[in-house]
């Protein structure tokens, strides 16, 4: 890190500034009479139930209009972090937290970047937020930016994967109708302009859902079950144990994987190497585009 220009620790101004800011939070102070008070609104953040540094929720609001009101919060750092401080010094210098196999160098300590500006479930915490309207079409007619606070009151990962009570199905019933439509008005536009076109659709849900018949070929992409928990420990820099929550409880959410090869026409193991699995997405797609070929030729 340091022969890249990176500072692997943070300076002692730098630590004093997070102790202090971690004293002042043993006494919290009223909300920010400059900032709007969001704290009604039904925050939620998608992340995973073992995420501890959470920097986005989001809430809407159906519009008698018919449009829908999002909001998207983002974590105010700078509310904590001010400009020209040692803390402030650091992470500039960083840009970024930095992962390594032996350790993780946060771009700022845990007191803030887990806590006092992670806006963590059922905390008061300072945000940017980002309000938009969204007509029926999907085109945003209005917009605005400014500063608020907020409440997480709840992960999705944590409701829509709970294996008591898995919540994804209510979520795709609400979710599902309107992304249909915009799927078929998108289909019917690429068949206009290119009729003999291969489309893709990644849906992971898709036979959960009851979608197979609106598809002239599935492909199902699998691996090992441990493969599963491996890679998710590494791409998310968290222990076997919390990868293997992560995993076992977004699996009993789906079809049984010997069910998706049954009703696949064409299986992708993943198991192997970045080559292997390419070498058979490339005969897949050209078996489908020998297909198409044959079928033009007919029509």
């Amino acid at each position: 890190m340091v022969d890249r220009g990176l500072q692997p620790q943070l300076s002692d101004a730098a630590i004093t500034e997070a102790q202090h800011l971690a004293a002042e939070a043993r006494n919290p102070m009223p909300p920010d009479s400059g900032a709007r008070d969001l704290r009604g609104l039904l925050w939620a953040s998608i992340d995973n139930d073992d995420s501890l540094d959470l920097d986005q929720l989001s809430a809407g609001e159906a519009l008698p209009s018919g449009a829908t009101r999002i909001f998207v919060a983002i974590a105010d750092v700078d509310s904590k972090v001010h400009l020209g401080s040692a803390l402030d010094d650091h992470a500039r210098t960083n840009t970024t937290s930095v992962y390594t196999d032996a350790q993780i160098f946060p771009m700022l300590p845990e007191v803030l970047s887990t806590d006092l500006t992670s806006l963590n479930e059922g905390k008061e915490r300072q945000a940017i937020v980002i309000e938009m309207e969204v007509d029926e079409g999907g085109q945003v007619t209005n917009g605005q930016l400014y500063r608020a606070t907020v409440v997480n009151r709840a992960k999705l990962a944590e409701l829509a994967f709970d294996q008591r009570r898995p919540r994804i199905y209510e979520l795709n019933s609400l979710l599902h109708p309107g992304i249909i439509q915009r799927y078929e008005k998108r289909m019917e536009e690429i068949a206009a302009g290119e009729p003999n076109a291969i489309v893709m659709l990644e849906a992971a849900l898709l036979l959960e859902a009851g979608l197979r018949r609106r598809f002239d070929r599935i492909i199902v992409v699998s691996c090992k079950p441990q493969q599963r928990i491996e890679r998710w420990e590494k791409r998310l820099q968290v222990d076997t144990d919390a990868a293997r929550r992560e995993v076992t409880r977004r699996m009993m959410a789906q079809a049984p994987d010997e069910a998706k090869i049954q009703a696949a026409d064409y299986v992708i193991d993943n198991s192997g190497s970045m080559e292997e699995t390419r070498k058979q997405v490339e005969k897949v797609f050209a078996t489908l585009r020998e297909q198409t070929q044959s079928v033009a030729s007919r029509n």
